[in-house]
């Protein structure tokens, strides 16, 4: 079962977290705010689960 971020294919989501190309989605700058390993914690920061 999809987690409700990934089962929609055209939103911001998979560029960040999954790393999908989106010409329309620039992730340099808000991934930058986060430290190794990167995605992950973005994923946990939009999941909820991380703590800042």
């Amino acid at each position: 079962m999809e987690e409700a971020g990934e089962a929609y294919r055209s939103n911001s989501y998979r560029a960040y977290v999954l790393n999908e190309e989106n010409e329309h989605v620039r992730t340099d700058k808000q991934l930058g705010y986060f430290s190794e390993p990167v995605r992950e914690k973005h994923r946990e920061y939009v999941d909820g689960s991380l703590l800042v």
